[in-house]
């Protein structure tokens, strides 16, 4: 490819606004732009290092006995998402097609058609596809969630067992396509519902995730699922419910000091309100602990949360800095584990100025949902080994579930066993995000002059820049040998703009082509052509022939 056609400007600043490094070098670089509905738009330079990684991905499923399709987009309605700001597609027939990466339900609909015997078992099937997750912060950029290009992976067996074996074979295979894109992925655990469930996160900056992990033991889980070990409530007999005068004490601090109580021995109050049916959703949890929004978004079915207006408190009979489960009107109450054992705390009372002494749940108050709704902070012990919790910013780049027979037993999906009985396929569902990925390896890959592609992920192989005048022997030479590069299989990035030398290797840098060949009247008077590692600071000179010689030295087949 010549530079001087290519489709993509370089910039030399990103937008003031651009976010993140990895976002900032994309943005400079080319290989993305953004657009006016909020979803980056891939330019050639940027598909082109996409289109490697699904390389990547297909090498290493395939060597699994992987087979590729296409799934179409789902039809099922994801709630939130309809109105003007997220208008929803139409299929042929004026249906609605959701935003959604919901695949499985057309996954084991293909099952229930194409598999009928145990011999045709195990089976994984993948496909790339854009999907429209629903993401209430709309994020924008690489990591924004409003579309994705999304890889999905889908596993049949015949038993539990041999599901388990599949998850391990693909994430396996996973960790293959991340270590040859020069990344370290960590598995965690996740959660799903109630199915077994793990994910896929790299620590870093730009991450809008968070990872919980123990140093000591390696225990590490997502935020939505971190658990950590929780310090007993007193073990006491409930007394009578009793109000209490408390002026100014409108947190839980302040409480806990006019009462010269611990916070422990209190129940803290968090109100939202569910955007979708106004409701009001009154969180119970022991003032000792924060409340995780997005367990608590989790243990609603993904609800979408706002904190609550003062209205809506009004209405359901609570007061801001006293409110208290007892005798609120529909209301929707969820208690945290942390205060399901019958312990009395001190709650407010839904007046001013005053709160209830020893609130009983189940005697006081009676909990719609029972959950984890804690959020696991640095420092907490550890669930396995009590030792010191640790949080980092981290980006999630997929998720695996072992899904068991439910979705094959709603699509009706059977097969015949070694003894000719009917039984429903095991399913997995594994999905990893491409334009994650692709913003971590450019992350974890730059330096201040510009990216440093992995050999393998490279949209280029090698950048072929000129030095030579128009119309002169030196330039013919340069052309002859960018078509003998691109004869021999080598994908070149050439510079054949009449632009100044530090120009072009500042663009070199920029763009980051793990080798540079710079052809000149001074490398040609010498006998060849000077090469240059990305990732080193020096270049030395190799004889323009033979070509096998500078095709060894770029590095074909082996990483620079």
């Amino acid at each position: 490819m010549r530079i001087s056609t290519l489709f993509g400007q370089r910039l030399r600043q990103a937008p003031s606004d651009a976010g993140p490094t990895a976002l900032q070098l994309a943005l400079r670089v080319g290989l993305m732009r953004r657009t006016s509905q909020g979803a980056p738009a891939l330019l050639p330079t940027g598909w082109r290092a996409i289109r490697r990684l699904q390389a990547i991905i297909r090498q290493e499923l395939d060597a699994l006995d992987g087979q590729e399709l296409l799934l179409p987009l789902p039809k099922a309605v994801v709630s939130g998402l309809s109105g003007a700001a997220w208008p929803m597609l139409s299929d042929v027939a004026g249906g609605e097609l959701a935003r959604g990466s919901g695949t499985v339900e057309e996954a084991a609909d293909l099952a229930r058609q194409e598999i009928h015997s145990y011999r045709q078992l195990p089976a994984l099937v993948y496909q790339f596809q854009t999907s429209f997750p629903h993401d209430p912060q709309g994020r924008p950029g690489l990591l924004g969630n409003q579309e994705q290009l999304m890889h999905e992976v889908f596993t049949f067996d015949q038993d539990a067992a041999g599901m388990a074996r599949s998850c391990s074979r693909v994430s396996t295979a996973w960790q293959r396509v991340w270590e040859r894109c020069g990344l370290s992925v960590r598995t965690v655990e996740a959660t799903l519902g109630n199915v077994p469930a793990q994910a896929f996160m790299v620590s870093s900056p730009m991450g809008d995730d968070e990872l919980v992990h123990c140093p000591a033991c390696g225990y590490a889980a997502t935020a939505v699922s971190a658990r950590f070990r929780r310090s007993p409530s007193v073990a006491e007999q409930a007394q009578a419910l009793a109000l209490v005068e408390t002026p100014g004490a409108n947190t839980i601090e302040a409480l806990a000091r006019y009462l010269g109580i611990s916070t422990d021995r209190t129940l803290k109050a968090v109100m939202y309100q569910d955007v979708d049916t106004g409701r009001l959703v009154f969180v119970a949890i022991r003032g000792d602990l924060a409340v995780n929004e997005a367990k608590l978004a989790h243990l609603l079915g993904g609800a979408l949360l706002q904190v609550a207006p003062p209205e809506a408190l009004q209405a359901a009979g609570a007061v801001g800095g006293y409110a208290s489960p007892v005798g609120l009107r529909e209301t929707l109450i969820v208690v945290d584990e942390s205060v399901q054992d019958g312990v009395g705390l001190v709650g407010g009372a839904n007046r001013e100025g005053y709160h209830y002494w020893n609130v009983v749940l189940g005697r006081d108050y009676v909990a719609d949902l029972v959950g984890d709704v804690a959020l696991a902070r640095e420092g907490d012990p550890c669930p396995h080994c009590g030792g010191s919790l640790h949080t980092e910013r981290a980006v999630q780049l997929g998720q695996g579930a072992q899904l068991g027979t439910s979705r094959s037993e709603t699509a009706g999906a059977q097969f015949l066993d070694e003894s000719g009985r009917a039984r429903h396929p095991y399913m997995g569902r594994y999905t990893m995000g491409l334009l994650r990925l692709f913003a971590c390896i450019i992350d974890a890959h730059h330096d201040e002059s510009g990216i440093l592609w992995p050999q393998e992920v490279a949209p280029y192989q090698v950048h072929l820049v000129s030095l030579a005048h128009p119309g002169t022997p030196e330039e013919q030479r340069a052309e002859e040998l960018y078509a003998a590069l691109c004869e021999a299989g080598m994908q070149v990035l050439y510079d054949d703009r009449s632009e100044r030398a530090g120009v072009k290797f500042a663009e070199a840098d920029l763009l980051g082509a793990p080798g540079r060949l710079t052809i000149s009247s001074r490398s040609l008077a010498q006998g060849g052509v000077e090469f240059k590692r990305r990732c080193e600071g020096q270049s030395q000179l190799v004889p323009l022939a033979p070509l096998s010689a500078i095709l060894d030295l770029i590095g074909v087949g082996r990483p620079l």
